[in-house]
C-alpha cells in the first residue's frame, strides 16, 4: 500500500537584464524547542533580514491577488552584480547598504554564498543555479567572469540577442532544466531586445511535510477572498502538535509546518478575524517576525489549510527603487567592472522574477503511522488554525534562519 504524501514544490527564477544606456546593440532564527540546546542562541535580526521583509512588504502591497517572491534569489544576483561595480561609487554604496556589505571590501566569500553552501546539501530537495547570458558582441571582463565562477559557481554563456527567438529559446531551456520543468518559459524575444547581459538565477525546492495530511479528511469549504467573495476550495486537515504563537504585535496567529529532515519549515501567518492582510503587511518587519517565532510554543493544533498553487511573475525594478536602489538603473550606473562592450556605459534595464509554488496531495487513501491524527489527544480542545481568509507564509532554512521564499494567498481557487 502506497503511503500518501503532501508535496510542496517551489521554483523561483530571477533575471537581471543589462543594456547599454542610450541605445541597444541592435540600434536567522528558529522556533523555540526545535534547535539543539548546544547550538548558539537565535540571532537577532540583521540588516540582511530587514532587506528581505522590506522587499516582501513592497511587492505584496502593490500586487493584487496571490503573489510569491524569493528575496534570497534577488539578493544572490544583486551580490553578483555588486562584484561588477566600480570601487567607492554611488552604485556600490547603494548596493552595499542593502546587502550588508562593506563598500570597497570584497571578501573571499560573501555571507550569502556561505549561506547557499549551507542550505544546498540535498539536491533532491533544493537546487539553485546561476548563469550569465552575454551577447556575442560584448566582452565580459575576465575579472568578473572569474569572480562569479569561483565564488558564485556561475558560468557565462554567449548568445546573440539580435536573434531574439533563438536567444530566448536558449535562456528558457536553461530555466526549464533548472526548475525541473515547472517554469518552461521566462523570457520572450521581445523582452530581451536591447539586452547585452542577463544575470539569471533559478531556485527549485521540493518538500514533504513531516506530518502528512490524511486524504480522507480533505473537504471542500468556503474561503473568504481578498476581494470580498466566497469560493469553495479543498481544505487539508490535521490535528497534531505544532509550534504556535499569537503575537500581539502582528495581531495574527503564527504556525510552523516542518518538512521532512527538519531543515526547512513553512511559517503560516493568519491575520485574526478583526484584522486583515493589509494591516498585517503594515506590521511586518524583521523584528516582529523574529519575536513571533521566538515566542512559539509546542501545542496541539487543529489545522485547516487550503490547497493552492501560485504562478507569479513580476518586475522588481520599481520595488528596488522604492527601497533606495536606483543607480543601477540609471545611465550613470558605475558597472564598469562587468563589460568591455563599447564606449556606452552599462546599466540594468530590469529585474524580473517568476515564482511557481504548488501545494497538493498525492498517493493512496491509506493512513499511516507517520500521518497526523484527527482525534484529540488531550482533554482540552486544541488551538484552531483555520486559514479560510487571506494569509501569508514563508519558507525558512532553520540552521541559518534564511528566508528562501515568501507568498500571500488571497484566493486559493485561482
Amino acid at each position: 500500500m502506497t503511503q500518501k504524501k503532501n508535496r510542496f514544490f517551489w521554483c523561483a527564477v530571477l533575471l537581471i537584464s543589462l543594456a547599454f544606456s542610450g541605445e541597444s546593440l541592435a540600434a536567522r532564527r528558529r522556533p523555540v524547542g526545535s534547535r539543539n540546546a548546544e547550538i548558539e542562541p537565535m540571532p537577532e535580526p540583521t540588516q540582511d533580514d530587514e532587506f528581505d521583509w522590506k522587499l516582501i512588504k513592497t511587492i505584496f502591497s502593490r500586487s493584487p491577488g496571490n503573489a510569491a517572491v524569493s528575496t534570497f534569489s534577488a539578493k544572490y544576483l544583486l551580490n553578483m552584480l555588486y562584484e561588477g561595480t566600480s570601487a567607492r561609487t554611488q552604485t556600490q554604496q547603494e548596493l552595499s547598504g542593502h546587502l550588508g556589505r562593506d563598500a570597497g571590501v570584497n571578501p573571499a566569500s560573501p555571507s550569502i554564498v556561505n549561506t547557499m553552501g549551507a542550505i544546498q546539501t540535498n539536491p533532491d530537495q533544493l537546487i539553485s543555479a546561476s548563469r550569465i547570458f552575454a551577447d556575442e558582441q560584448v566582452s565580459v571582463t575576465q575579472k568578473f567572469t572569474s569572480t562569479v565562477s569561483m565564488i558564485y559557481n556561475s558560468s557565462v554563456e554567449n548568445v546573440n540577442f539580435q536573434q531574439g527567438p533563438q536567444a530566448a529559446q536558449t535562456i528558457n531551456r536553461w530555466v526549464s532544466e533548472g526548475t525541473r520543468g515547472l517554469i518552461p518559459e521566462l523570457v520572450t524575444p521581445q523582452s530581451i531586445t536591447g539586452s547585452i547581459l542577463l544575470l539569471a538565477n533559478t531556485i527549485y525546492f521540493k518538500g514533504l511535510w513531516t506530518h502528512i495530511f490524511p486524504e480522507a479528511a480533505t473537504a471542500t469549504q468556503p474561503f473568504n477572498t481578498g476581494d470580498g467573495r466566497t469560493v469553495q476550495v479543498p481544505f487539508m486537515k490535521q490535528i497534531v502538535d505544532h509550534y504556535y504563537s499569537e503575537p500581539p504585535q502582528l495581531n495574527a496567529k503564527v504556525l510552523r509546518l516542518p518538512y521532512v529532515n527538519g531543515r526547512f519549515s513553512m511559517i503560516l501567518i493568519l491575520p485574526n478575524e478583526e484584522s486583515n492582510l493589509n494591516q498585517l503587511l503594515n506590521a511586518l518587519s524583521a523584528d516582529s517576525i523574529h519575536q513571533a517565532i521566538k515566542t512559539m510554543e509546542e501545542t496541539e493544533v487543529k489545522l485547516e489549510l487550503p490547497r493552492f498553487k501560485i504562478d507569479h511573475s513580476t518586475s522588481l525594478k520599481e520595488d528596488l527603487q522604492q527601497l533606495g536602489i536606483n543607480r543601477i538603473f540609471q545611465d550613470n550606473a558605475e558597472l564598469g567592472g562587468i563589460s568591455r562592450g563599447g564606449q556606452l556605459p552599462v546599466k540594468v534595464s530590469d529585474v524580473f522574477q517568476k515564482t511557481v509554488i504548488v501545494v497538493d496531495e498525492t498517493g493512496s487513501t491509506a493512513s499511516s503511522a507517520s500521518g497526523s491524527s484527527l482525534v484529540f489527544t488531550i482533554a482540552t480542545e486544541p488551538e484552531r488554525f483555520v486559514a479560510d481568509r487571506p494569509f501569508l507564509f514563508f519558507i525558512e532554512e532553520e540552521s541559518t534562519g534564511t528566508v528562501l521564499f515568501a507568498g500571500k494567498v488571497e484566493n486559493p481557487s485561482q
